[in-house]
């Protein structure tokens, strides 16, 4: 794990590979942000960055502090979960509807499967929560929010508005305790690199799936571990997910984060769900997923075909690919995989060491803190009995 002490001070001037040789100015990217560097021309770098957490998911069910309560009011833990939900329910109908209550409104956008959906603004950072799910199967409550995006004291800020969400004498805060992470995107952005520059080899892919938005053009390619059963499009989300992200800011009329850098983002979507405190101990999850870039120093043909053949490599492989090409094209060439498709963009010894990083960032350990807090306060007055905070 990186010492605090030897982060990298100051900026790494990196120039647009498309205006190379004239006179535009070079983007400062904070070497703080950058997990590698790479020479991928003469004159051309492209840096990886540090991991980010871009999306998480908890879901509520609140068993730990259920079970307890049924055996201290000798009431069965179900019966007591479900007065307590449908009372959270509708006091969140009641905020959402109140004016007076402006951190809490309806939200237009809505999961499958769940009836209601808020938004909740805190400190100008939004959570999406779903409730009042259609089947007994589903969490009674669903958390989504970008951690990348939130300050610390806006967990703070959060715990408060929790607690404040009280019935029956229990804060929802305190249900926090056994929330259970069930939706994780890591998000590896490249700088100097387009999406086209790069291809993915993933041993368990059923799928690949390319949509461009008819409205700004950008382009997402989409990869599934799952068969689909729809031959003409998915029918299960995205498991890796690449697209432009400077595209995608330019399409949202947002300000780029690094000038005109063309700016990749990988983004793998994890849903297994586990505890929020054992993310830290997460192993490389991109173990089997293989990342090469076709901008290299000496493409063994014309830089414009390198191009069109590694559009066929990204859907054939390199070996099927290879073999379409014609003899004199190739002619006293050899077409080496570590030389003309390096691995070097996202390794696991390049990027994971910074994973640490990444979660401290998200300050998962505000939640547990402001669920130990409800939880304290619901048994101040109880003994003989403690919760295992692990």
């Amino acid at each position: 794990m990186p010492n605090d002490s030897d982060e990298p001070q100051g900026t790494l001037g990196i120039q647009a590979y498309q205006t190379l040789g004239s006179n535009t100015p070079k983007v400062e990217v904070p070497k703080s942000a950058i997990a590698k560097t790479i020479q991928v021309q003469s004159g051309h770098t492209a840096a990886t960055l540090r991991p980010i957490v871009d999306k998480l998911s908890l879901t509520i069910k609140g068993d730990a502090a259920f079970s307890y309560l049924s055996s201290s009011k000798l009431q069965e833990a179900k019966p007591l979960a479900l007065t307590y939900w449908n009372g959270i329910f509708n006091l969140l109908d009641s905020a959402a509807a109140a004016p007076s209550v402006p951190e809490i409104t309806h939200a237009s956008k809505k999961l499958p499967k769940y009836k209601r959906s808020y938004s909740v603004v805190i400190d100008g950072t939004q959570f999406y929560l779903s409730a009042r799910p259609v089947s007994v199967s589903n969490a009674p409550l669903r958390i989504e929010f970008n951690p990348a995006n939130t300050k610390a004291e806006t967990f703070d800020h959060l715990c408060a508005f929790w607690s404040s969400i009280d019935y029956d004498n229990i804060p929802l805060g305190a249900l926090v305790h056994d929330a259970r992470v069930t939706r994780l995107d890591i998000a590896i952005d490249i700088l100097n690199l387009l999406p086209a520059d790069i291809y993915v080899r993933a041993k368990k892919t059923k799928k690949i799936w390319i949509a461009i938005d008819p409205d700004s053009g950008v382009e997402t390619s989409y990869y599934y571990w799952k068969t689909q059963k729809d031959f003409f499009g998915p029918t299960s989300p995205a498991d890796l997910v690449i697209y432009d992200k400077g595209r995608q800011l330019d399409a949202m009329k947002q300000e780029r984060l690094y000038g005109n850098l063309p700016h990749t983002r990988i983004e793998l979507r994890l849903r297994k769900a586990s505890k929020p405190l054992s993310l830290p101990g997460l192993k490389w999850p991109f173990k089997e997923i293989t990342f090469r870039r076709g901008v290299v120093f000496e493409p063994i043909m014309d830089q414009r075909l390198w191009s069109l053949f590694l559009d066929s490599v990204r859907y054939r492989g390199l070996e099927p690919a290879g073999a379409l090409l014609p003899e004199d094209l190739t002619k006293g060439k050899t077409l080496d995989p570590d030389k003309h498709a390096p691995t070097d963009i996202v390794r696991e010894k390049d990027v994971w060491p910074f994973w640490h990083e990444a979660i401290e960032r998200a300050h998962l350990t505000k939640l547990v803190e402001c669920s130990q807090s409800n939880i304290a306060h619901l048994l101040k007055d109880k003994e003989g009995w403690t919760m295992n905070f692990d």
